[in-house]
């Protein structure tokens, strides 16, 4: 079906376009002629289109005036139709947390903060200084429980996990030690049994 482009008015154009914030689509529609009709005659009159982002930013203003406007369509963060609460698992093992007036905020897009930063400082009641790190005990770096995690000052850091992990591989050889000698033992007293 080939359509016939009328020529609209510039009085009407502008009362709906530029005074109401119509839409090309919106005008299109309450005309019942085609949108690149709407859009023709706008640049044949030398209105300027709006951009898409300017198209967006008028619909949320419209939509806020209907009553049957979801405000929660168009907000971020909290108010978002997505929101997890703020707290997620990242790739690098670490829980992120939504915290935009921290002083420890890595991004400032995001506006995140490590989960066990918050934990240690609401369960000492102050914050964390700078050139100061959190250690997780138990090695998992997901486990923000309280009693898993020791703050320490960053250059001590290194030599105390070193430490740790000498110590704790220690243990497991003893362990697996422990863990033979009993076997050896049973072995024996099978062999010496007729």
């Amino acid at each position: 079906m080939k359509y016939i482009r009328r020529h609209l008015s510039f009085e009407l154009l502008n009362h709906l376009y530029i005074e109401r914030h119509f839409s090309s689509r919106e005008i299109a529609n309450q005309l019942d002629i085609p949108v690149c009709t709407i859009q023709y005659n706008l640049r044949r009159l030398g209105v300027k289109l709006r951009s898409l982002s300017e198209a967006c930013k008028l619909k949320v203003e419209k939509s806020r005036n209907d009553p049957n406007f979801c405000p929660h369509r168009y907000l971020s963060g909290a108010g978002h139709w997505n929101w997890s609460g703020g707290r997620y698992l990242h790739k690098d093992g670490y829980i992120y947390v939504y915290a935009p007036d921290h002083p420890r905020v890595l991004h400032k897009k995001y506006n995140v903060v490590r989960e066990h930063i918050l934990v240690w400082e609401s369960a000492n009641g102050r914050l964390l200084p700078m050139d100061w790190v959190i250690h997780h005990i138990n090695g998992i770096k997901a486990d923000n429980r309280q009693e898993n995690l020791l703050a320490m000052p960053r250059r001590g850091h290194h030599a105390d996990l070193l430490l740790q992990t000498l110590k704790q591989r220690m243990c497991e050889v003893e362990d697996e030690n422990a863990a033979l000698k009993k076997q050896i033992t049973l072995e024996l007293k099978r062999a010496r049994t007729p």
